[in-house]
């Protein structure tokens, strides 16, 4: 079979102009092998597009997922800082309120100290006074 019989062959089997000659032009570019290749072209395009958009969402799920746990962990840490910085701004304050105590205490003791001195040199200025006169 030749391209001239072929070409016979399919203006044979064209239906009259006069009778629904647009629907047999449709129904030939239908079964055109251009067509066809146009088609399945597309098809593939499509599946590959579908296929891009569900790997992109499950990029998109994992990166959320991501997003979550690092805010959680962030809120973790924070927490957890948080805690130490209230912890060590507590001992400061112990700390400083015992130097003040220990100050005080200090303080004092030295002012008893220094009375128990005095006294002590009284006493001692009354003793010396008490050899010197005579008996």
């Amino acid at each position: 079979m030749t391209f001239d019989d072929l070409k016979i062959q399919t203006m044979k089997d064209q239906p009259d102009e006069k009778s629904n000659g647009k629907k047999a032009k449709g129904l030939q570019f239908l079964y055109s092998p251009w067509w066809c290749l146009v088609a399945v072209t597309l098809a593939v395009l499509c599946l590959g597009l579908v296929v891009t958009i569900m790997v992109l969402g499950m990029q998109l799920s994992q990166v959320s997922n991501l997003l979550k746990q690092q805010q959680t962990n962030l809120t973790h840490q924070k927490n957890k800082l948080e805690g130490q910085i209230s912890a060590r701004q507590q001992a400061e304050e112990a700390s400083q309120e015992s130097q003040n105590e220990l100050k005080e205490m200090i303080e004092t003791l030295a002012w008893k100290l220094n009375e128990k001195s005095k006294e002590q040199m009284e006493l001692h200025h009354q003793n010396l006074n008490l050899q010197e006169t005579p008996k």
